[in-house]
């Protein structure tokens, strides 16, 4: 009984998100949804809860086109750019698989098991923690074929892709 509570409490923190952008969706829908630009509803919305991005790999990997062209890599810095660039789509899509399966939840009949459940949980968890182990290998090897100026910019990109994310 106490792990059933306990993966209730888990789905519902995980699903809080996806609840948030469907009434987002709704509204936009509607034409509710409106930009204010000033300076007081920026600050509002870097301080709000959410004001990052759901999932960082994701919105990462949204930036990396545009971060591929704006490093400007030389022939010998393309396969270590390559495999950072696979191990972040790789994340990236371990998180997507974990909120397929958990909002396949509210269709499944019959639910599975809370084993089966927290079984699944950890799988995924296990997957994308060897995903981002990977990306942070490959990320030293691509950091040390940089020149200041690109890892600066690598820097500031990866921040950014977190803090203002694209297709938000």
């Amino acid at each position: 009984m106490r792990i059933a509570r306990l993966a209730c409490l888990f789905l519902a923190a995980l699903l809080a998100p996806l609840d948030g952008a469907h009434a987002q969706f709704r509204n936009r829908e509607r034409g509710a949804l409106t930009r204010d630009d000033s300076p007081r509803s920026r600050e509002h919305a870097a301080s709000a809860p959410g004001a990052v991005g759901s999932d960082p790999f994701s919105s990462l990997e949204r930036e990396l086109i545009s971060l591929k062209v704006d490093l400007k890599l030389r022939p010998e810095q393309l396969e270590a750019w390559a495999a950072f660039e696979l191990d972040v789509r790789a994340a990236a899509e371990a998180n997507r698989t974990q909120r397929r399966r958990l909002i396949g939840l509210r269709d499944a009949h019959p639910a599975p098991t809370a084993a089966t459940l927290l079984g699944s949980l950890a799988d995924d968890a296990h997957e994308e923690a060897e995903a981002t182990a990977a990306l942070r290998e490959h990320l030293k090897a691509l950091y040390g074929k940089l020149d200041p100026a690109q890892r600066s910019m690598l820097d500031r990109r990866v921040a950014q892709s977190q803090t203002e994310p694209l297709g938000r």
